[in-house]
């Protein structure tokens, strides 16, 4: 009963997620790279990650600018939400925004309007975001092949037990800052914080691929009449997730929910082995 509730519930997510990125007719969306929609033209939605979006005609949905900014000229008209992530929203005069206009700043910025920069910076920047995120998908491919069994057992716990996984996740979470008052009082505790804080991020990490391999493994399994193999599942599941992120208002929440279950499932996996679900069947 359970695992068909995380299904339905996974299942309906996904689906407000794709309706989301696809309701506009005809968007532009680019990876890497800047969305220019130029004076007379019109498009369903303008989504830039790792670039900017310049508007002088129409958007019928939302201009969303990820690792860029939104620029929009006299003659732009935004019938959705103008939304900079970790950039600025650049309005002219006479530019029209049906919707809201938000700047959501990244760790470290506050959401405050950046100095001026030069030229080739914020290029600079883009491309780091943008090799940091496919990095972070080898690494995943590399470390679900090499260690099959255990991701599948935290895949198995997110899927079976997600209130155990929370659970633990809230537990792990809470106990944080006891043990590294504890390490910090004294001398040898010390010298553990640093493995404490890599093996919380080794957790994070793990339990986010996992997280990712569960949701590949309940779209596509009933497609493919099988279970998909490990890598391909875990890369399709972590692009899922990516393009959850860039839903405003929702993806942060899809995201966040991924990576707390999966900390929490990795978590009790590795202090609860004896009572961790039996890994199932798979192919790598």
């Amino acid at each position: 009963m359970r695992h068909r509730m995380f299904r339905a519930a996974v299942s309906t997510v996904l689906l407000t997620v794709i309706l989301a990125v696809t309701a506009s007719a005809a968007p532009r969306i680019r990876f890497g790279g800047d969305v220019v929609v130029g004076l007379g033209e019109t498009c369903g939605r303008a989504v830039a990650v790792g670039g900017n979006v310049t508007v002088n005609g129409t958007v019928d949905g939302d201009a969303v600018a990820v690792g860029g900014s939104v620029r929009l000229g006299p003659g732009a008209k935004v019938k959705g939400d103008a939304v900079a992530v970790g950039g600025r929203v650049e309005r002219e005069i006479g530019a029209a925004v049906m919707g809201n206009v938000k700047q959501i700043g990244l760790p470290g910025n506050h959401g405050l309007p950046m100095p001026p920069t030069p030229g080739f910076l914020p290029d600079l920047f883009s491309a780091v975001r943008v090799a940091a995120t496919i990095g972070f998908w080898v690494l995943a491919l590399v470390l679900v092949a090499l260690f099959p069994g255990y991701f599948s057992r935290v895949s198995v716990m997110v899927r079976t037990r997600p209130g155990r996984a929370v659970l633990f996740a809230v537990l792990g979470t809470a106990a944080l800052p006891p043990v590294m008052l504890l390490l910090v009082v004294t001398i040898i505790g010390i010298a553990l914080v640093p493995a404490l804080v890599l093996l919380l991020a080794c957790l994070v990490a793990a339990g986010y691929i996992a997280a990712a391999l569960t949701i590949a493994d309940i779209v596509m399994t009933p497609a493919l009449h099988r279970r998909p193999p490990a890598p391909v599942a875990a890369l399709t599941g972590l692009v899922l997730l990516w393009l959850a992120g860039m839903v405003p208002g929702i993806g942060w929440v899809v995201r966040a929910a991924a990576g707390l279950t999966g900390y929490g499932a990795a978590l009790a996996v590795l202090f609860d082995r004896n009572r961790t679900p039996a890994a199932e069947n798979r192919v790598v």
